[in-house]
């Protein structure tokens, strides 16, 4: 069970961003009492003897820290591939049983060696959906290490992405087997990638009899079936997470009545390996530009922003990848959120049903209700400006929208006239779809880089990363000018086309809100990680309680700044803040608007009584993620053929001796009585 948590003023989760899935067991739990401690000491003093495991590849650091496994192994950090279903398929991968799978290590470097090896060994860019089922259907590959080739320049080139078109849907396909995937983002690790290719082509080297290393892989899901089954039996959880917003007007009655531009951006990507989903030019590069941009409407002031014609609400939403998790559940819950059950002192206790301490809604339960205090819901949200996918270069910026829009001209094409409208029909897969399902008078305009013919090849892969983004100034020069095309529309639109010249754009701030959101790196306002573990923009899991991803706290601190109702004195620590300004950021105590909201698929529903989840309209997405044991990838020396023989002999021996002794000393006993 997680800790429940307490309502501030930002409303941060107090659990860690990354999903803490429940475990059933761990790889320690396949033997019981002394005989099984007997049979690991002597195995182990086997293996010492005879020179066994050169690498051990765990991930999360969930491997045992006793001397003994420490002088065997050697740890490293991996990524998994997990298991996702909802009530038709599954996606994804696992191990067939808890007790993982073995096989030869073997490296491929061609879709034709496929059939050949046992727990392949192939380069990102031999990941694809047709390489799988190549391997699959051999019948002989019992796992993959998915591993980063030498060549930066090499795997971008040659990597053909999964999708083909824009995607509704995530890739259907489930492996059957288990898969991890090792991505160089230390010294350690580059080292340990080298020691693994070396090992599996040493294989490759020797007779086909008489391969020296083979590999164990643990990745046992435990969710099976539909996700139907794996909730009501707590083997899943649903995919979804915490989504941020933040007006940037005083919600007065003097604003209620103004209509409403949304500013949104989708925070998650995916690709088969979650935790390498950075999604640099698909996700976070559109981050990077509407946190810039919104930082740019930031400096005009309050009381102007609350006279303009047009209120502006800033949201960025998580599992858009999933079924538009987060801005299906805003949209709904601005419109239909009513709290049956208020919080009230001494009336309350946590329950399963709602775990937090102090809820701003007991039933349903709700963590913060500062959404239905905007006076905001999808009737009076007239535009839609989605910063989409920002994979191209400026002069590719393209703006979808659907149908015209009604208005004075400047307000019916906000846009620079720069920017050209796209040629392909329709818009790409958006927020603004979650909220034109309840208003279908919203006018959406989806600035992006995608048009016919301008497609990212790295799309929902693992290499859509920040090496692959900063490697093209030109990618980087769209960041900054989607970011000011984007104020000026807003502009546009605000005042109604009444307005002077718009602050000028922060073009290092795009820079620097890239680097922190893909590397953790030169992050503003004191954010700060230490971690070798690359940054993701996978949406996670969904319960109560659970933590924002990394891009949703980085969204949530700039909007808490650009957003402050008030400020105070200087601060190192919200203990030094007042009541009325009680958030330190960025060493000055602020009085922030911003807000997480969490959000969960469509199709699946909260008990109430209980608090479990439960699928309650399988025609609607409902996406969740299993549970998983221990993932574990253990990289071993072979005993050659003839030690197996001189094992089996010993053995017999042994046996012989023991059997011998035990006669022997019957026998004397039986003569002294």
């Amino acid at each position: 069970m997680h800790a429940p948590a307490t309502r501030t003023a930002m409303s941060p989760p107090i659990l860690p961003a990354r999903r803490t899935p429940l475990r059933r067991g761990t790889s320690s739990s396949r033997g019981h009492g002394l005989p099984t401690l007997l049979l690991a000491l002597v195995a182990a003093a086997v293996a010492l003897v005879l020179s066994p495991i050169a690498v051990t590849v765990a991930s999360a650091a969930e491997v045992s820290s006793t001397p003994l496994y420490q002088q065997i192994y050697k740890e490293l950090l991996t990524f998994p591939c997990v298991r996702l279903l909802n009530n038709t398929h599954s996606i994804g991968c696992s191990s067939p049983d808890p007790s993982g799978t073995t096989g030869v290590l073997y490296p491929a470097s061609t879709q034709q060696q496929l059939d050949d090896g046992y727990i392949l060994v192939i380069p990102f860019d031999l990941l694809s959906k047709p390489t799988i089922d190549r391997a699959r259907a051999s019948g002989k590959v019992n796992g993959m290490l998915v591993i980063e080739p030498s060549s930066s320049t090499q795997q971008q080139s040659s990597l053909r992405s999964h999708e083909t078109s824009f995607p509704t849907d995530p890739p259907r396909h489930f492996t059957g087997f288990p898969m991890f995937a090792i991505k160089n983002t230390s010294v350690t690790l580059s080292q340990s990638l080298g020691d693994i290719v070396s090992l599996a082509e040493s294989n490759r080297q020797d007779r086909p009899s008489t391969p020296k290393y083979a590999a164990e892989l643990s990745a046992f899901m435990s969710a099976a079936h539909s996700a139907s089954d794996c909730l009501r039996r707590g083997f899943c959880k649903p995919l979804g997470g915490q989504s941020v917003y933040a007006p940037l007007f005083n919600p007065t009655p003097e604003t209620a009545n103004k209509p409403v531009v949304l500013l949104t951006a989708a925070l998650d990507g995916k690709a088969m390996f979650q935790d390498l989903a950075q999604s640099a030019s698909t996700r976070l590069a559109s981050v990077a530009a509407l946190l810039t941009a919104v930082s740019t409407l930031a400096q005009i002031s309050e009381a102007d922003r609350n006279n303009w014609q047009r209120r502006v609400l800033v949201t960025f939403f998580n599992g858009e990848s999933w079924g538009h998790v987060g801005s299906r559940t805003f949209a709904t819950d601005l419109d239909t959120f009513e709290c049956r059950k208020p919080y009230k002192e001494g009336e309350y206790q946590p329950t399963a049903a709602c775990p937090y301490i102090k809820p701003a809604c007991a039933e349903p339960c709700m963590l913060d209700t500062g959404f239905k205090q905007m006076g905001v819901t999808t009737k009076s949200i007239s535009h839609v400006l989605d910063m989409n996918m920002l994979g191209g270069t400026a002069d590719q910026l393209r703006v979808h929208t659907t149908g015209s829009s009604s208005g004075s001209d400047a307000t019916a094409r906000p846009f620079p006239a720069s920017i050209q409208l796209s040629t392909q029909p329709g818009i790409p897969p958006s927020p603004a779809l979650a909220f034109l399902e309840r208003n279908a008078n919203i006018q959406p305009f989806i600035l992006s880089t995608l048009d016919s013919g301008i497609f990212p090849s790295t799309y929902a892969t693992e290499l859509d990363d920040r090496a692959a983004l900063v490697a093209r100034p030109d990618a980087l020069a769209a960041v900054c000018s989607a970011a000011d095309a984007l104020v000026r529309a807003t502009l546009t639109l605000a005042t109604n086309a009444n307005t002077t010249i718009p602050p000028a754009v922060n073009c290092t701030l795009a820079t620097s809100l890239l680097d922190c959101l893909t590397n953790a790196t030169a992050c503003p306002l004191g954010l700060s990680v230490q971690s070798n573990v690359p940054r993701t923009s996978y949406s996670s899991v969904s319960f109560f309680g659970v933590g924002p991803s990394w891009p949703a706290l980085v969204a949530a601190t700039l909007l808490s700044n650009a957003s402050a109702a008030a400020r105070g004195p200087a601060c190192k620590a919200n203990s030094e803040c007042s009541a009325r300004t009680p958030t330190c950021l960025g060493g000055t105590c602020v009085q922030s608007r911003a807000r997480y909201h969490l959000g969960w698929p469509a199709g699946i529903g909260v008990d109430v009584a209980t608090g479990k989840w439960v699928v309650k309209d399988a025609t609607k997405p409902h996406w969740v993620e299993s549970n998983w044991d221990l993932t574990a990838v253990r990289v071993f020396a072979r005993v050659p053929r003839a030690w197996m023989w001189v094992e089996v002999a010993s053995g017999i021996g042994v046996t012989a001796a023991t059997a011998g002794a035990v006669w022997w000393v019957r026998s004397k006993v039986s003569g002294m009585e």
